[in-house]
Formats: C-alpha cells, structure tokens, sequence
C-alpha cells in the first residue's frame, strides 16, 4: 500500500514540474540542478560535463535533500543564518511584486522598437567636455567648442558613439532614445548627467553602419528590443516604487547620522546609544535600534563606492534610505501575500535544507575524533562523508524517484561562474555547492513513474 500510494504521488509532482528527482517529497527541478551546477563554482572533482561528473553532481544536491531530511527535527540555532533566511524570503518577495507589476502594465510599442532599432544603427565621432552645473550659466553656445572648452578651463575628450556602448542614460536618451535629429557639427548640451555635474557635445562624425545579413539584422533588433523592454519595465518599477513611497518625508538627525555613520566607517568597537533618534519619518521618530533591527535580515548596500569620508557619508545616508523603502517594499509584498507564493516557498526551503544539511555536516565533522589525519577536504569527504550519505541513500532508497532520460538529457557548462544579484543585500542566487559526497553512481531509488 505504501508504494502504491508513493507512486501515486510521484506521478503527480512529475506531471506538475520539470521534476527531475523527488527526495522523501522534497522536490528537485531540472532548472535546480542546471542553477546549482552552474550560478556558483563546482569542486574540482565535478567540473566536468561527463556522465560521471553531472552523477557527482545530482548524488550531492539529493544527499542535501536526505542530510537535512535528518537533521529536520533540530532547530536552525545560528540567529545570523535564520535572519539571512528571512532576508532572501523578502528580497524574493519584492522581486516577484516588482516583476508581476511589471508584467501587468507593460506595453510593448513595436512601432517604437523599429524606430529605436533604425536609430541604433547611427554612431557618432564626438569631442566633449565635462562641467559643474555650477557653471552652465557662463556657456555661450554661440561660441566655438574650443572657445567654451577653453573658457571652462577643462580638456577635450574624444569618444565613439554606439547604441551598444553608450553607458551614460542621459547621453544614450539624447542620442537615441528620445528622438532627437542629430546632425554633423551640431552642439550638443549641456546635458546633466548627475546633481553637479554636465556634458558638453560636439558631433564630429554621423555614419550609419547597417547589417548586411539577415542574422546581423536579427541580433541587432533583439538587443534593441531587449534593450527597450527593460528601460521601459525600469520606469514602471520606479513609477511605482515611487508611488507608494509618495508622501513619506525623512529627516535625519545630524549628530545621530554622524555617529552612526563615524561607527561604521571607523569599524569602531566603540558603543553607539541605541536608544538616539536617527531620523523622522512622517512624524514616527525612528531609533538606531529599529534600523539595527533590520539591517539583521537587511545589510545595507551602498549604491557606488566611495573614496573620502564624505562621499561615505552620502552613501550610507543613500543605503539607509534604500533600506527604508525595501522595508515598505516588503509590506506591501505581504499585503499581496507574497510569502505563500510557490517560488517564495521554494526558495526558503532551498535556503533551509542548505543550512540543515551543512548544520548536520558540521555535526559530523566535530563528532569525528580521526578529523586529523585528513589533510584536505577531498579526503574527509571520501573517508566520512560518503559513508554517512551512502547510509542515507540506502536508508532512503524506496523514497527517491530519478527522470533518468531528463538527467541524461541535460548539459553543462565548463565554465566556472558565480551569478550574483547585483546591488542586492542577498548577492548569491543559489546556495554554495554542497561538498557532501563524491558517489559517482545511481545504484538506489525508484524508477520515475510513465
């Protein structure tokens, strides 16, 4: 009667997913494995695409499965592990409320993409010059581009214009996306690239540089295409990022924020008054406590880097109100229940059983008296390691169900990468890999119901 009702409900979980292996009703996907193979950095003994490398590979993600599976009944302990957990639930959960927003209002001009398309197709020979916005009053543009550079006191640049290499928004808008004519010899500017600072453009060269063959045109028209789908689901992020943070005004305390921000930057283990307001918002006083609160499932993250104390202090003011507004960003996720959606839970408890299983592997390796004699790593996993897993394999063999054909079907990179979340306080994408066994063979389970 067991099997009869396991079979049952493995035939269900394969019809639902691209499941590749079922662990005591833990699922494991075809996109788990690609992802836990390929966004972070594989020991030397799995790199390889070979049949006995990618079984390394499955044989280690599933003794995750079983090693937390056993160590389910013990309590995560470590604060610091269940508060990054709750971190990558609420970061997943504002990726998922922005990404359906998006989805939702989105609306594809295709009109606009071929005439973006036609435009990406122009570069441009240029001479420039960066000014203070301090000093775009005493710009004469009637005057030469020598004339004002020299008046400015500053030196010509020159750069190469293209759709594709353009990386300052503003410029790139002028050039390409706003529609502007732009013809040899014109002016250009002042266009402000940032609160103090503007570009001066002088167009040296216009050329067209069209695609000949059919697949160069594609190629172009989908970058293009991309390019417009992201840029427009950017403004439809920050349009409603910014309606809900509409209305909420935030004034820092001086002599709080300085200390606070002299604490981190010193490294300091001197002791801050937790109890002092740090900032008002909307009339609510807010405490370094509150702020310390948060930042525990939330590190704060700098938008750019820094090379002198006061540049710091902007941008850990910058990180402290980014921080407030993920903080809002998460509400308004849990308003929409975001916690119990499926790719939310599936990847809390991806992070989970990682924490459970490495709990357990370092249980084993303080339990281990002959630790020693085990001179790396590679070793201890041989000689330990793989006598504990293969315990739990056979334990649990009658309970893991392989797609055996989707297995074999699958290929992978060589390539070591390690896929980050930029400018996130979670930056990894999945767990590291976990080093569990070196088993290089399927010698268990039951066989994927047809």
């Amino acid at each position: 009667m067991k099997k009869v009702i396991l079979y049952m409900l493995f035939s269900v979980v394969f019809g639902l997913q691209d499941t590749l292996v079922v662990v005591n009703g833990k699922v494991i996907t075809k996109n788990d494995f690609i992802r836990r193979s390929e966004y972070t950095i594989r020991p030397n003994y799995c790199k390889s695409n070979s049949n006995i490398d990618k079984k390394i590979i499955l044989n280690s993600l599933i003794a995750e499965k079983l090693f937390s599976i056993e160590n389910s009944e013990s309590q995560v302990v470590d604060e610091k592990i269940l508060n990054s957990i709750n971190g990558i639930k609420e970061q997943t959960m504002r990726k998922l409320l922005l990404e359906d927003y998006v989805n939702e209002k989105i609306m594809i001009d295709k009109n606009f993409i071929a005439d973006l398309y036609n435009r990406s197709q122009f570069e441009y020979d240029v001479n420039f010059i960066n000014i203070s916005t301090n000093d775009i009053s005493g710009v004469d543009l009637n005057n030469s581009f020598n004339e004002i550079a020299k008046k400015a006191k500053v030196g010509l640049n020159t750069h190469y214009i293209t759709f594709l290499n353009c990386s300052n928004e503003q410029v790139f808008n002028y050039f390409y996306y706003d529609s502007n004519q732009i013809n040899k010899g014109d002016l250009i500017g002042p266009i402000i690239t940032s609160d103090d600072s503007a570009i001066l453009i002088e167009v040296l060269k216009k050329k067209k540089n069209i695609k000949l063959n059919m697949q160069s045109q594609s190629e172009q028209y989908n970058k293009v295409r991309d390019y417009y789908i992201e840029l427009e689901s950017n403004k439809i992020r920050e349009r409603f990022i910014s309606e809900i943070m509409k209305g909420k005004k935030i004034e820092f305390e001086k002599n709080t924020f300085l200390e606070l921000a002299d604490y981190y930057y010193n490294h300091s283990d001197a002791v801050v008054d937790s109890n002092n307001i740090l900032f008002t918002l909307n009339g609510e006083k807010w405490s370094i406590r509150d702020i310390m609160n948060i930042s525990k499932s939330h590190p704060l993250v700098f938008r750019d880097s820094y090379d002198s104390k006061n540049e710091f202090y902007n941008q850990f003011k910058l990180a402290l109100v980014d921080l407030i507004r993920d903080s809002f960003l998460s509400d308004k996720a849990s308003e929409y229940n975001y916690e119990n959606h499926p790719i939310v839970l599936k990847e809390v408890e991806v992070w989970m059983d990682y924490a459970l299983a490495i709990d357990k592997r370092n249980q084993i390796l303080h339990d281990n008296i002959e630790l020693k004699q085990y001179d790396n790593e590679y070793k201890f996993i041989e000689n330990v390691l793989n006598k504990e897993s293969e315990l739990l394999f056979e334990k649990y063999s009658d309970n893991i169900v392989i797609d055996v054909d989707m297995f074999n079907s699958i290929d992978l990179s060589r390539i070591d990468m390690m896929v980050i979340n930029l400018n996130q306080p979670y930056q990894l994408t999945v767990p590291l890999f976990p080093k569990l066994t070196i088993k290089n063979n399927l010698n268990y389970g039951v066989k994927k119901p047809t």
